[in-house]
């Protein structure tokens, strides 16, 4: 491995664009103000979960109505167990039996 003549193994100077009086230079990289924000919003300490209340509720409802189509959840089961390609064609029936069993117990809010 050898070098072109004159040249060295020392880094080039990098090249700055040429820039007017007062244009700031555009590094991609964020300046104080906007660090300072981050940093700001990161440790301004627990955030709101203005859902969280209905969210809770949909939960709870969901986990009602799966206890209450209990019969109808096993029946989709046994009937799901050994298919795989075939499961939505064999048991589309059971499934839409379960699926409106689900939505007679949803609350009305959620339809």
């Amino acid at each position: 491995f050898s070098l072109p003549s004159g040249e060295s193994l020392r880094r080039r100077p990098s090249v700055t664009p040429a820039r007017s009086a007062g244009a700031a230079l555009d590094t991609g990289m964020p300046d104080a103000e906007e660090k300072s924000d981050a940093r700001d919003g990161r440790l301004s300490g627990p955030k709101s979960f203005p859902n969280r209340q209905a969210e809770f509720e949909r939960k709870q409802h969901s986990k009602r109505a799966l206890e209450l189509c209990a019969d109808r959840v096993e029946a989709y089961a046994e009937c799901a167990t050994g298919r795989t390609i075939t499961l939505p064609f064999y048991c589309r029936g059971v499934f839409n039996e379960l699926n409106e069993c689900l939505k007679q117990h949803k609350p009305a809010e959620q339809n």
